[in-house]
């Protein structure tokens, strides 16, 4: 039996329980020392075949996201975006 009530053909569900009511805090960014990576995955068509795209979002201005690391494997990704955050550290800005 499908884990998603019964839908043949559909993906489970969660497995992870989410909580009711998280905490909820306030944090003031300040934007010339913060930034944003956007991870997008996906499995090919037909292969099953894991891709990503890592992008840097919310740049210096409107619509100046910028590829990061396109990965064909998870620890690909993990490889870039742990490299992007040592850089982030390191310069205090966002990186390419």
């Amino acid at each position: 039996m499908a884990q998603d009530g019964g839908r043949a053909g559909s993906r489970p569900l969660c497995a992870v329980p989410l909580p009711s009511d998280p905490p909820v805090r306030k944090v003031t960014v300040t934007d010339e020392r913060s930034a944003a990576l956007l991870l997008r995955v996906w499995l090919e068509d037909g292969t099953d075949e894991f891709r990503a795209r890592v992008t840097a979002v919310g740049l210096e201005s409107p619509g100046e996201d910028r590829t990061i690391a396109v990965a064909t494997s998870p620890s690909q990704v993990l490889d870039a975006v742990s490299h992007w955050l040592d850089e982030f550290v390191r310069t205090g800005t966002a990186t390419d």
